[in-house]
Parts: C-alpha cells; structure tokens; sequence
C-alpha cells in the first residue's frame, strides 16, 4: 500500500470514528431496551398496575405487555376490545357503565389472530363475556387468508415468556442500530439534549436511566416511559389498554390523504378491488362461532367497521369502479349479519358523528375522542339500558 493509499485510508476511518462509530454506538445503547427487553416490559406492567399511568412498551413487546395487562385486570372487566391498531383508540369512555372493558388490541394483528384470542377467551375465562371486533375493510384484514392458529393467552405462558431472552442477535441489532429511521430518531434526541440547559442530565435521562421520571400528560394524567423511543411525550398505552398515539402528528389537511388512498393499487383499494367486495367466509363462519358462546355466556359480540378519515369512504363510494366492491362488502355482511344475529356498527363515514380530521393520525387511525363520538351514537341511536342490560338491536349491518 502507498502513502497517499494509506493517508486515505486513516481519513476514511477518522471519518467513521468521528460520524458514524458515535451514532452506531448511542443506538446500540437505544436498542438495548427497543428491541423485546421482556424485563423492563413486566416492570412497565407492573408500575401501570400500580399507578394507572401511561406507560410505552415497544412493538416488539407489545403483545406481551397487553397480555400482561389483560390479566391484572382480568377481575374487573367483563368486555375485550381486539383486533388491530385501528381499534386501539377505543377507551372506557366509548362504552356505557354496564361494559367493564380493556382494550387489547394491537399494531398489525390481522382479523384471523383476533378471532384466535377471542376464541381463547371465551373458551377459557370466565369474567369476559363481550367481545368487541373490528370488520376492517380498509386495510383489508376482512378479505385477507388466515387459519385458526393455536393461543395461549394465558398468565402462565406470558410469565414464561418474561423469564426468556429476547434473542435478538447482535448481528441484527447492529445492521438495525444503522438504519435510516434508528439515525433519525437519534438526531432528534441529540437535538433535544444540546437545546436543553442541563445537556448532561439530558444525556443521561436517554441513554443512562433504565426509565424516565414520572411526568404529567397535559390532561394530568401520570406517564412514565420504560424505554428511550418517545420519551417525555405521553405517547403509550392508558390503564384500560386504548393507545394515546401522542407521538403521532393529527392530520391537518385530510384531501391529499383522500386522494392517495383511492388511487388503484394502493394498500386501500388493492385487497377490496382484488376480492371483488368478497369478505373471507372462513371469517364470517368463525365470528358466527363466538357469537353463539358469548350468548351461551349471556354475553355479546359486537363488530364495528372502524372510523375513517372525515370524507374517505365517501370518496370510495363515488369512485366508478370501487364503489360497487365496497357497497357489495357491506351488502355480504348486512345480509349475514342478519342472518346470524350479530350486530355490525358501521362506523366508516365517522363525520356522521362528527368527528374531524384532526381526530385521526392518518386515513384510518382515529383518536379516542373520534371514537366517543361515533359509539355515542351507536349507543344512544340503536340500544338503550334496561335493568342495568344491554337491550341490542336485531342482527344487521348499522350506521
């Protein structure tokens, strides 16, 4: 090797000492609790079960540390929220007195891993009776192939899954600690802690302590985060299991949203045009199932169409082409439905109730408040309270 070949070398590699070694190495640190710390999740569980504070677990975890909530609450509730993230905004506050609820569900978990929980729950608890399900056809979950899996939701096999290792290999958390969004998220932090006037106790409040301080949500609520992602913003799950999304920005102008889901061969319109409309009826059979053991439990399953953007599915419904799949979705599930006795709220067109764009975080994330506003009206327009029960409507699809 020459000279010039060799001093070109060492500039290289003082060029990564100086930029990317201190970037790969503070994101190691970051990694170390982002990636499945099943420790630091049950201490997340326990400190929400304690407090009744907002607490983050990471994605990795989350099904974990929604299972372990589900059992600290176990004796309380009698009604399970599950299905995916668009339900997640669903809180207590949705739902009359008479519905003791937690809501366990999770970022991406499709309809057929839903009815696989809720078919556990039935089978094997004896407090939950009410099983709230969403039939999402935006995201396609509705139409999307799925078999029943086996589940173990019990506390025994989550304890179980504390005491084990993660087993994220080291390999994969570095190639991940170099990642676009790792790098992103870690020049933010960097940001924050050079604009702030104790820098060192900044650094040391990210990268040092094993959890943020207790702090007050600007509703006043307590929150405390176990991991570094978000921290110091509210953003994670309340004590009755809904999701607060503070990490995410509330829509502001909904129509390029609008616009960008109708176009042909996105991930709103591909699963709907390509099942022409047709729901799984592998689905429908399995949902009929649980229907027909929560009466046996005296109890009920309710489904909902999740709410959308102000203006979305009015769109769907004037475009030429997708309007007829998505009205035959809705024309399949109100004639089985009413076939089979089970109540749908259709609560897609959510500007019926009210809600408005800054209530949602995308096209089909809506926010607890969205939420309250389409269930009142579900609630208030089609049942009422008799003698502390429930008095539903006959089986179909509602608005």
């Amino acid at each position: 090797m020459t000279t010039e070949h060799k001093r070109f070398f060492w500039i290289l590699t003082a060029c990564f000492g100086l930029t990317l070694l201190p970037i790969f190495v503070l994101n190691l640190i970051l990694l170390k609790d982002a990636l499945g710390n099943h420790q630091k999740t049950l201490q997340a569980s326990q400190w929400q079960q304690r407090t009744h504070g907002i607490t983050f677990s990471t994605f990795a975890d989350e099904h974990l540390f929604k299972t372990l909530r589900l059992h600290d609450r176990m004796a309380e509730i009698n009604t399970v929220v599950l299905g995916s993230s668009t339900a997640m905004g669903l809180s207590q506050q949705a739902f009359p007195e008479v519905l003791h609820v937690y809501n366990y569900a999770q970022s991406a978990h499709s309809l057929s891993a839903a009815i696989d929980e809720a078919t556990w729950l039935m089978a094997e608890t004896d407090n939950v009776k009410y099983l709230i399900m969403p039939l999402d056809w935006a995201l396609g979950w509705i139409y999307i192939n799925g078999k029943p899996a086996p589940t173990d939701l019990s506390a025994a096999a989550a304890m179980q899954e504390v005491q084990s290792e993660a087993g994220i290999p080291l390999l994969d958390r570095m190639r991940d600690a170099l990642t676009y969004p790792r790098i992103v998220n870690l020049m933010k932090i960097v940001k924050v802690i050079f604009n702030d006037k104790d820098a060192m106790a900044t650094f040391r409040f990210y990268f040092l302590q094993d959890s943020s301080d207790e702090y007050r949500c600007a509703d006043g609520s307590l929150a405390k985060d176990f991991v570094i992602t978000h921290r110091g913003s509210c953003a994670g799950i309340r004590f009755d299991g809904s999701a607060t999304f503070a990490n995410r920005r509330p829509v502001r102008d909904a129509q390029p949203l609008i616009d960008s889901a109708t176009e042909l061969n996105t991930r709103y319109t591909g699963y709907l045009a390509n099942r022409q409309g047709q729901p799984n009826p592998d689905f429908l059979r399995r949902l009929a199932g649980l229907a027909r053991q929560a009466e046996q439990k005296e109890g009920k399953l309710l489904l909902f169409m999740p709410p959308l953007l102000p203006g979305m599915e009015n769109a769907f419904l004037k475009d030429v082409y997708l309007s007829a799949y998505l009205l035959r979705t809705k024309q399949i599930l109100n004639d089985w439905a009413a076939r089979e006795d089970i109540v749908i709220f259709d609560a897609g067109q959510s500007e019926r109730a009210g809600c408005a764009a800054i209530e949602f975080v995308d096209q089909e994330h809506a926010l607890s408040g969205c939420y309250d506003k389409v269930f009142s009206r579900f609630w208030n327009t089609h049942t009422r309270i008799q003698d502390g029960n429930i008095i539903w409507p006959p089986g179909g699809l509602y608005e």
